[in-house]
């Protein structure tokens, strides 16, 4: 008869299966919060390059200056405007590169600090600017923006303007003088005159509206929002009671959004899916990639195919083209026959070409996150694969077998209990150094110690080596962005330590002074000769770039056989330093 288990073993066994569940809880814990930041992460540098394609696309001349005036980035019109080559300006004062001295006193006054926004007027080499001048402020410098708007053609027209404008006078004075008897005739002249210029503001009103639509649908890459953006627009600019908007799948045409229809009807047209092909009106559109319009409902026969609301009495409709093909239309309805022109009709499809591009935009930044978010569960399995997913199959192993050794040999099952705790503990240590690479916050909620000291046990659970980490001094309360490099920097050190010293163990110390943070690193590798690094190798140079965004000095002693020594060292800067920047 097998003798009866010890209660201390029982106990262990238990203990160790609690742990072993609560590392599988981690696990799920730990990829709902990667996939989440990095989403996050997408959003940003999405917008950060759709920012950078606008700075670079304006038809406007963009400068950017330091407070002294001197020229820091630019976009290619203010360099074609400039007559040099980018290169040649960066650098350079403002008044050197624009070549116009007598006029830049009006520029020199407007950069004053202190003044949000100013407007200046420039002529230089015979072309006529209206410049517009704001200042900003970051962290950590002081600078101005400066957008030169090309006014030459709006000025020659003007003059042109006032030009027919003072010969149309004339000719009132002297036909009015001399011919009374025409009066009549002038008279009409002068009113076709003001509706030509009543046509010219309403063309000019247009414009303006159809650009603040393409500032709004571009302020935005969320699919349905755009969507939503292009109906709401279409309301002040183009009269209607009914709006939607139709995308095609297939050949099939879908409403994907609407407004100004009653819950009935929205919900009846919402989930008609329309045959292109067998839609005459829609047909047209995508044959002719022209706006097609319906003065009377009622007296056209294709009407019925496309909707069988009475309370409509005229549509309008536009293609949304892209490129070559038709991707969807842009639908108005209202309830008075003979409300949409032919001046609508090109508004219209001037609109739907401009939802067009917001729409692809839109849609290659949702291909993009649903690429991108592949990638990173990829990614993350594979990290919980190779870091965690293993560990935790040994334990497993272990703890199966761990009641058999026990029975045989209780001194080897024990031995076994003692592999199984360590590997739980580095499994746990691996969790947490991957949990804080999927939260960056993670690495400022706690002080800079224990961030190290459970790297140090991620390290050495993983790899074997040995690494103590000690402390001297009290340490401070540090910023963010320095406490972040310290720990990204001791992070690829290790890193390097692991991969190519050939190293046993590392100690890790972290010197505090009350202005001072030093932190060094040092191995018992192979060493290595910092002027002789092979190509591909970035990350000392990475870490040296991490060091000056925070005013740190980064040294590395290494001679190949005596191991290598990192040392960080950061200066709180003083209230001077502070206030200067």
């Amino acid at each position: 008869m097998p003798e009866e288990h010890p209660p201390p073993f029982t106990e262990t066994i238990r203990q160790a299966e609690l742990a072993h569940q609560q590392a599988i809880r981690y696990g799920k814990d730990l990829a709902r919060i990667y996939v989440i930041e990095r989403s996050r992460r997408q959003e940003l540098e999405a917008a950060l390059e759709t920012l950078n394609a606008i700075f670079a696309s304006t038809p406007d001349g963009l400068v950017v200056l330091t407070e002294g005036l001197a020229i820091t980035q630019a976009n290619e019109s203010f360099v074609r405007m400039a007559g040099a080559d980018l290169n040649s300006i960066l650098g350079k004062p403002i008044a050197e590169v624009l070549r116009a001295d007598h006029a830049l006193q009006g520029l020199h006054w407007a950069l004053q600090p202190g003044l949000s926004i100013a407007h200046i007027e420039l002529t230089i080499e015979e072309r006529h600017y209206l410049v517009s001048i704001a200042q900003f402020q970051t962290s950590n410098t002081t600078g101005w923006v400066l957008v030169f708007h090309d006014q030459t053609e709006s000025k020659v027209a003007q003059a042109e303007l006032r030009r027919a404008h003072d010969e149309l006078e004339e000719r009132v004075r002297v036909r009015t003088l001399e011919l009374s008897q025409k009066n009549a005739l002038l008279m009409q002249e002068i009113n076709d005159r003001k509706l030509a210029e009543a046509t010219e503001r309403e063309q000019r009103a247009f414009a303006q509206a159809l650009a603040d639509i393409a500032a709004a649908l571009n302020s935005t890459l969320n699919l349905p929002e755009v969507l939503e953006r292009i109906l709401a627009n279409l309301e002040w600019v183009v009269p209607h009671d009914a709006a939607d908007i139709m995308l095609i799948h297939e050949g099939r045409a879908q409403i994907e959004r609407s407004r100004g229809y009653d819950e009935a009807t929205a919900a009846q047209i919402d989930t008609t899916v329309l045959v292109v092909s067998r839609v005459a009106l829609l047909h047209q559109m995508m044959l002719t990639k022209q706006p097609v319009c319906v003065h009377d409902t009622h007296l056209d026969e294709n009407w019925p195919e496309m909707h069988s609301l009475p309370d409509i009495r005229s549509y309008i409709g536009a293609p949304i083209r892209l490129d070559d093909d038709v991707i969807g239309f842009l639908n108005l309805s209202s309830r008075t026959p003979n409300v949409f022109t032919s001046a609508i009709e090109q508004r219209l499809l001037a609109i739907a070409d401009q939802a067009a591009i917001a729409i692809k935009n839109a849609r290659l930044y949702q291909q993009a996150q649903e690429l991108a978010a592949l990638e990173e569960r990829q990614r993350l399995a594979r990290d919980l694969h190779d870091a965690v997913s293993q560990t935790l199959w040994s334990a497993t192993l272990i703890a199966d077998i761990v009641p058999q050794v026990w029975e045989h040999n209780p001194e080897k099952g024990r031995q076994r209990l003692d592999q199984l705790s360590q590997l739980t503990r580095g499994a746990l240590a691996e969790m947490r150094a991957l949990l804080l690479e999927l939260r960056p916050t993670a690495l400022t909620d706690v002080n800079l110690v224990e961030s190290l000291t459970r790297l140090a046990a991620a390290v050495t659970s993983r790899t074997g080596v040995s690494i103590n980490v000690s402390t001297m001094g009290a340490l401070v309360s540090l910023p963010d962005d320095v406490q972040v490099t310290f720990y990204r920097i001791a992070q690829e050190t290790l890193n390097n330590t692991v991969r190519h010293a050939n190293a046993t163990c590392a100690e890790i110390t972290l010197a505090c002074k009350e202005d001072v943070i030093q932190l060094t690193i040092a191995d018992n590798g192979r060493g290595f000769d910092p002027l002789q690094i092979p190509p591909g190798h970035f990350g000392l140079n990475i870490m040296r770039e991490r060091a000056a965004k925070i005013n740190a000095s980064l040294e590395i002693e290494s001679q190949i056989g005596q191991g290598t020594q990192t040392i960080l060292t950061w200066h709180a800067p003083t209230q001077q330093e502070i206030t200067n920047d």
